[in-house]
């Protein structure tokens, strides 16, 4: 399922991470991102971790190791935008048709050309709490390495703000408020932050994902793009063409359509 999150380094208030398009939700992202952090049940450096993570712009970048899945190219970012017919086909574990399935056994990798694909910026694609977008980015998982805690985030709905701006816009605007900042959306008149749903200490136990998890959506007013405003990320195009603007964070988030 394309529930959006992020993995980040730093604190609540002020981290930065990289992008996770598939199943964000604690009872899978979570559980990988916690054995991701202890190999062979050991706490790994989380020092290292952090350097090593802040180098790409998406998750799956980062367990690549930098290297395309689609045409084996090494640092060039995320592949999206795949116009050729072999992602369908591989998601399901099927044979690809021709030129892909040739071009696989030959090459290793079914579009070593990049006829078919483009890629993301890397570095450049990451999501901080600078501009958090918790319309669309639905959970976060903040490591900070220093105290060895990871604080996960979840999105929701917040009270519409006395002060909200009254002009459109496609871009969400930051808007500060006595309960601390939210983020306005004048489109759909609706304002959403993040609020912390569990801070785990990574030298203990593994917490109860589900559990957690519960207490995520149970305790926020949902929902957040999964039902409203946008039914697919796959359909930002459209929106943008009709509305004849540049949003980066929109952009950006169609090329994560794979």
């Amino acid at each position: 399922m394309s529930t959006r999150g992020c993995v980040a380094i730093g604190t609540p208030e002020h981290w930065q991470g990289v992008y996770n398009h598939w199943d964000s939700y604690p009872t899978y992202l979570g559980a990988k991102l916690w054995e991701h952090l202890h190999p062979n049940g050991q706490l790994r450096d989380l020092n290292a971790f952090a350097e090593d993570l802040l180098m790409y712009g998406d998750w799956r970048e980062y367990l690549n190791r930098g290297v395309c899945p689609c045409c084996g190219q090494k640092g060039v970012g995320q592949p999206h935008t795949i116009s050729g017919p072999f992602y369908d086909y591989w998601l399901r574990s099927e044979p690809l048709p021709e030129p892909f399935q040739s071009n696989l056994e030959k090459h290793g990798y079914p579009d070593p050309e990049a006829k078919y694909h483009e890629h993301g910026n890397g570095p450049d694609d990451q999501i901080s709490s600078e501009y958090p977008d918790p319309l669309y980015i639905e959970w976060v998982y903040v490591i900070n390495p220093a105290n060895k805690v990871m604080t996960v985030l979840t999105a929701c709905r917040a009270p519409k703000p006395a002060n909200a701006p009254v002009f459109e816009s496609i871009r969400p605007l930051r808007v500060e408020t006595p309960q601390g900042s939210v983020w306005w959306y004048p489109d759909i008149k609706a304002a959403y932050r993040h609020v912390v749903v569990a801070s785990i200490d990574l030298t203990g136990p593994e917490p109860d994902w589900r559990n957690i998890e519960v207490e995520g959506i149970g305790s926020v007013t949902k929902p957040t793009t999964s039902m409203l405003f946008l039914p697919c990320i796959a359909d930002v195009s459209g929106y943008i063409s009709q509305r004849k603007e540049t949003l980066s964070v929109v952009r950006n988030a169609e090329r994560r359509c794979i």
